[in-house]
């Protein structure tokens, strides 16, 4: 008969049973002489091992939820600023919450151009209703940790900013290749005004609903648009200002927007 038309056997198996399992260990007698146990232990195969590692496997949107946001949660070896300010006791949430900002303070100042979501963060402390991923719902914040921020926040802005006005990039300049340095310097550039113009937005948004924080807020405008007259938005100040002087009535906020023109 000729070879291609005999019958074949059934091909064996990838792995022979005596391959699948796994002789186990040997064990040590009372007087010293080792004894195999002549026990065999079946080897998992390899779908089963597949099957395994795809049951340990976490989905990536699964695992993204669990991320909080730099801005708000438990990053940093600090706890999550919902936490704070959701703390039920008054004095523990304004102790942590001055800790915790002093922190952000000092690390943004030592290394500013690394700290774009320690600004964040900051920020994060002034607003007057916090969420996060892992709690949703909105907390209220405490109004002294949102003037502590704030007056931190100006701190700060007033260290960091630099010393020339910040051009935004033209779609040429963002499209071509720069060093690595370079690329660096323009995402913190790009990075510190959206947080600044952020913090001058909350700023206005105050004084023009006359809050509780609308005094504090002028006084941080008045502050930034004298010592950092030259920086970007500074036509935003001096709109702000400009338009507390034109009220009826004068007071120590009119006092105050004067002497800064003149400063200016």
């Amino acid at each position: 008969m000729p070879y291609e038309r005999m019958p074949r056997g059934r091909e064996a198996s990838v792995e022979s049973d005596s391959h699948r399992h796994i002789q186990g260990l040997p064990i040590k007698l009372a007087d010293g002489r080792i004894q195999a146990t002549g026990k065999m232990t079946r080897a998992p195969t390899s779908s089963e091992s597949e099957d395994e590692d795809e049951a340990t496997d976490v989905h990536p949107d699964e695992a993204n939820k669990r991320v909080e946001d730099v801005a708000t949660g438990a990053r940093f070896g600090r706890p999550a600023v919902v936490d704070v300010v959701g703390n039920k006791s008054r004095a523990a949430r304004i102790h942590e919450a001055k800790e915790q900002i002093a922190s952000i303070c000092q690390e943004i100042i030592a290394d500013p151009e690394n700290s774009l979501g320690l600004l964040r963060r900051l920020h994060t402390f002034s607003l007057g209703k916090i969420t996060s991923p892992a709690l949703p719902e909105p907390v209220t914040n405490d109004i002294m940790i949102r003037k502590l921020a704030i007056l931190s926040q100006l701190a700060v802005f007033k260290d960091i900013i630099p010393g020339y006005r910040i051009r935004a990039l033209t779609e040429k300049e963002k499209a071509e290749k720069v060093s690595q340095m370079v690329a660096h310097t323009r995402e913190w550039e790009q990075g510190l005004l959206i947080v600044y113009q952020t913090y001058l937005r909350a700023l206005e948004d105050s004084l023009r609903a006359k809050d509780e924080l609308s005094d504090i807020a002028l006084k941080c405008m008045c502050t930034l648009a004298t010592e950092v007259t030259h920086f970007n938005f500074r036509v935003n100040l001096m709109s702000c200002i400009v338009a507390q002087l034109s009220k009826k009535s004068w007071d120590e906020s009119s006092d105050l927007c004067l002497n800064t023109l003149i400063s200016i």
